[in-house]
């Protein structure tokens, strides 16, 4: 996915085209504080503003419009740099640094991996597993013969 932007028709304009939605495009206006208010073309017009915050994440904030003015906006999607670094790497109380803490918010947690069965260590362990494995498979046999035998019978 991508997006491509390009001066609009007039000062503080913006004209975005996106590889997304058949090409969707929107007209965006950047505000006093250097964020921009895109409103999209057609039917779909999603309007939302895209802001950089003091701590180098990207924000889009869903907005609402009244006579092209933002009245309200709720938060929407938070995008951080994949070399994130806080421009103040101070600690907190616990005396982690900041950019840590921040990473730390941002990074999933990964799933534990689930416990890996032991391997049978002697001789006696495997035969008797093959045994079990025989006994199943005989078993599924039978159960297969047997609905075999019904299913002819009916």
């Amino acid at each position: 996915m991508s997006q491509t932007i390009t001066p609009g028709p007039g000062p503080g304009t913006l004209h975005v085209k996106g590889s997304y939605l058949a090409g969707k495009e929107w007209d965006g206006t950047v505000q006093a504080d250097g964020s921009v208010v895109l409103v999209g073309r057609g039917l779909l017009k999603a309007p939302h503003r895209m802001v950089l915050t003091d701590d180098g994440a990207m924000e889009i904030r869903l907005v609402k419009l009244k006579a092209g003015q933002v009245v309200s906006e709720t938060s929407y999607n938070r995008c951080v740099p994949v070399n994130f670094v806080v421009a103040s790497a101070t600690a907190n109380a616990s005396g982690v640094p900041a950019d840590r803490q921040a990473l730390a918010s941002i990074v999933p947690t990964p799933a534990p991996a689930p416990p890996v069965p032991p391997q049978p260590r002697m001789a006696e362990e495997l035969e008797a597993q093959a045994a079990a494995l025989q006994e199943q498979a005989a078993a599924l046999r039978r159960a297969q013969a047997d609905a075999a035998e019904q299913e002819a019978g009916a």
